[in-house]
């Protein structure tokens, strides 16, 4: 191999004040979040002083470029290309101070930058599937005056920590988020969902977020505007896609009452356990590894599938394996005289108390046969393993209930890249206000991207899409875009006679096609046509 070395005259190693800026970031997120006439409303809100819409801008790019902290986003908007790139008065002050007050601005109106954001994509957007994935998590939160700041369940290693509640909302067939709520850090799965599955419900019939808040009591209402509003609802033929945490009994009447379906994942019982028993040969085959037993119940209308799949028997298979073993080589420990109490027992240590464990052991025949090991290892594994199961109202088909439920991973993906890439974990600002501008810059952020993502064709092949001929095309990750738009900078310098000179540098496949498609919808060609229904992969 050949090292390239490079000449010491080669460079001028010299500080200057040479700037590169993340053009690629700047740019689709001002076109995407101007497209679908979120800046404009964002502009509305604030009419003195430094651009609201920009600062939100300006906060999006910051933080998928760097960091979500304010401090080094007003230093970063201190250099006079910066803010020349972003569209800022060149003598304006931004500081740390004034994204803080954006911020807060930016979330007393979380929800009209949400039904903004909804409208825009009805307007730009064409939308024939209106399901939508939903779920939560949890985040550290760095304010213990904060009300949202809670102990509840820790989720993503927040046990003991100070942490704030979340649900997000997004767009199934299109990948794109179209809501998010934060609540305080002990409030039960349940009850959020209780509180954001009528507001779903009131965004799609409406310009309110609000209009079903009788649903959040009560799971009937006599109200006529409010049955017009669900019977708008249940055209749109629209189904939340949750997992177990929204499938209690009133949370599922209460989604039906507001016009919604549902798929959902459900808890196996004993009467699932009988159908395994009884009922394997009634299994059908759907492909790709996955039998299912489907049971319709016609009285409350709803449909359970009983779902086995090799995949996840065998992991089930080999994880029990290893258990085994492990039992077995403790067993030949003890019998060896090598016992070990943690083996065996789990002492809990209790403050002031003295805890003395004894223990006896009672050897018994090990199972030496291959056939006395198979059956240690089914009992292990257990009946169970291999299934799930899920539940609808809606009358589909086992391949169309799976595939509807495997597109809920991409709220999963959502939520990952929420806070990985931009920003909300931990959250550093503690004022209602704030955290709820926090988690709407978030949403901003992941909605430009994600309509970025959805404009794109697409490389290689995908999964098949029933019903279609052709496959559904591969798209990038949230965090692939994210890079490869960051990677494309404005770089400014003084050109050797003194002037400056700009120039754009690092274009990738990705970022090509990306500005490309934001060129064309901008042309006097396009005008206001709507975007068209694109394959996505999620």
């Amino acid at each position: 191999m050949q090292q390239t070395r490079f000449s010491a005259a080669a460079f001028d190693e010299t500080p200057n004040d040479n700037k590169s800026i993340p053009y690629g970031m700047v740019r689709a997120v001002s076109h995407y979040l101007e497209l679908t006439g979120v800046l404009g409303y964002v502009r509305r809100l604030k009419s003195k002083g430094v651009r609201l819409d920009r600062m939100v801008v300006a906060m999006c790019v910051f933080t998928m470029y760097a960091s979500n902290s304010l401090n080094a986003c007003a230093e970063w908007l201190s250099d006079p290309a910066v803010r020349r790139c972003l569209g800022f008065k060149i003598g304006e002050d931004i500081s740390q101070r004034t994204l803080n007050r954006g911020l807060e601005l930016l979330g007393r109106n979380r929800e009209g930058v949400i039904l903004a954001l909804w409208d825009g994509l009805k307007r730009r957007f064409e939308i024939d599937d209106y399901d939508i994935n939903l779920d939560g998590s949890a985040v550290v939160l760095y304010g213990p005056k904060s009300e949202y700041a809670m102990k509840g369940y820790g989720r993503d290693k927040n046990r003991g920590k100070l942490q704030v509640e979340f649900m997000v909302a997004q767009l199934s067939s299109m990948g794109i988020p179209v809501y998010i709520k934060p609540y305080a850090g002990n409030v039960p799965d349940e009850r959020q969902y209780r509180d954001c599955v009528p507001e779903l419900a009131s965004m799609l019939s409406s310009d309110s977020l609000h209009s079903m808040d009788g649903f959040k009591k009560s799971t009937s209402t006599d109200d006529e505007g409010t049955l017009q509003q669900v019977a708008a609802v249940a055209m749109l033929g629209a189904a939340i896609i949750m997992d177990n945490g929204g499938a209690s009994e009133d949370n599922i009447d209460r989604t039906l009452a507001c016009g919604l379906g549902y798929v959902t994942r459900v808890k196996m019982n004993s009467s699932d356990d009988k159908n395994i028993q009884n009922n394997i040969s009634q299994f059908e085959y759907i492909g790709d590894g996955m039998f299912c037993f489907t049971k319709h119940y016609k009285e409350s209308g709803r449909n359970t599938y009983l779902f086995l799949s090799a995949d996840l028997f065998q992991k089930g298979f080999h994880s029990a394996s290893a258990r085994f073993e492990k039992d077995m080589a403790v067993v030949n420990d003890i019998r060896a005289g090598r016992m070990r109490r943690s083996d065996v027992v789990t002492v809990r240590k209790l403050p002031g108390v003295h805890v003395d464990v004894t223990i006896t052991t009672q050897s018994e025949l090990m199972p030496l046969s291959e056939t006395d090991r198979r059956r240690a290892l089914r009992k292990k594994m257990g009946i169970r393993c291999g299934f799930f199961k899920l539940e609808s109202n809606l009358q589909l088909t086992p391949s169309q209930a799976l595939q509807r439920y495997r597109r809920r991973a991409g709220v999963e993906h959502l939520i990952s890249s929420l806070k990985r890439i931009t920003g909300i974990k931990p959250i550093r600002v503690w004022k209602a206000g704030s955290v709820d501008g926090a988690m709407t810059l978030a949403l901003l952020a992941e909605a430009a991207i994600s309509m970025a993502r959805y404009c794109m064709k697409g490389t290689g092949r995908g999964e098949e899409d029933e019903g279609e001929e052709a496959a559904i095309p591969s798209k990038p990750s949230t965090e692939s875009i994210v890079r490869s738009l960051a990677h494309l900078t404005l770089t400014r310098f003084r050109h050797r006679k003194g002037r400056y000179e700009a120039v754009l540098s690092n274009w990738e496949p990705i970022s090509t096609e990306i500005l490309a498609t934001i060129a064309l919808h901008e042309s006097p060609d396009w005008g206001d046509k709507k975007i068209p229904r694109s394959p996505l992969l999620v």
